[in-house]
C-alpha cells in the first residue's frame, strides 16, 4: 500500500490515524501524521503505537562494534570485542509533537566468522585491558569479519497521556568490522652479544 506523499511510515501504522468523517472513520490525507485541525477528534496514540511508528520511521544506529586489537590477529591470543553505545534515542513527530524513544541494548551476539559458536550476552563489553569479551581463533585465516547482532528494548512517555511503557526487542541492529587477517606469532632469536 502506497502512501499519499511517499512517507516512509509502515502500512501497519497508517490505520492508527484517523478522524471521523461524515460517514465514519476516515484516513489522514497524507500518510504521515501531521499537526491535527483544530476541534478534529483523533485518537490518541497508545505508547506501544508510538514506539512502533518511531521505529519504523527512524533508522536506529548499531551498538558501535570495536575490536581489539584493529589490525591483524594472533591465532591463540585473545581479541577482544565490545559494543560503545549501548543506549541511544530515536525522536521524530506525531501530530506535530515532539517524541523520543529511549533504545536500551539487551543482547549482544558476536559472530568470529570462523564457524566458532557465537558469543551471546548482555554485557557490552570493556576495552583492554579488560577480556571478559573476547575470542580466541585457533587457525590463522583471511579476510575474518566479526558480526555484531544488537536487540534493542524501546521506553517511551507519551507526551499525550503521560503512561510509560517498554517493549522488548523492538529493534534489531546488525555491523560488521573491517576484514582483518589472522597470523601466527613468530619467534626469532637473537645473539645477546648484540
Amino acid at each position: 500500500m502506497a502512501n499519499a506523499l511517499g512517507d516512509p511510515m509502515v502500512a501497519e501504522c497508517e490505520s492508527y490515524f484517523w478522524i471521523e468523517g461524515p460517514d465514519g472513520p476516515q484516513p489522514l490525507e497524507h500518510g504521515s501524521p501531521g499537526r491535527p485541525e483544530p476541534g478534529a477528534n483523533i485518537p490518541v496514540p497508545s505508547p506501544r503505537e508510538l514506539i512502533e511508528y518511531a521505529t519504523a520511521t527512524v533508522r536506529a544506529q548499531g551498538s558501535g562494534l570495536t575490536v581489539q586489537p584493529k589490525s591483524d590477529v594472533l591465532a591463540g591470543i585473545p581479541t577482544i570485542v565490545y559494543a560503545q553505545a549501548a543506549s541511544q534515542v530515536l525522536e521524530t513527530e506525531i501530530f506535530g509533537t515532539p517524541v523520543s524513544v529511549s533504545l536500551r541494548a539487551t543482547s549482544f551476539r558476536y559472530d568470529f566468522g570462523d564457524g566458532s559458536a557465537p558469543l551471546i550476552t548482555s554485557d557490552p563489553g570493556r576495552p583492554f585491558p579488560d577480556h571478559r569479551l573476547s575470542h580466541s581463533y585457533e587457525r590463522t585465516q583471511d579476510h575474518v569479519v566479526i558480526t555484531l547482532t544488537t536487540t534493542w528494548s524501546g521506553t517511551i512517555t507519551s507526551p499525550f497521556t503521560g503512561e510509560t511503557a517498554t517493549i522488548n526487542g523492538v529493534v534489531t541492529t546488525v555491523e560488521s568490522s573491517d576484514p582483518f587477517n589472522v597470523r601466527e606469532a613468530s619467534i626469532a632469536l637473537v645473539d645477546d652479544d648484540y
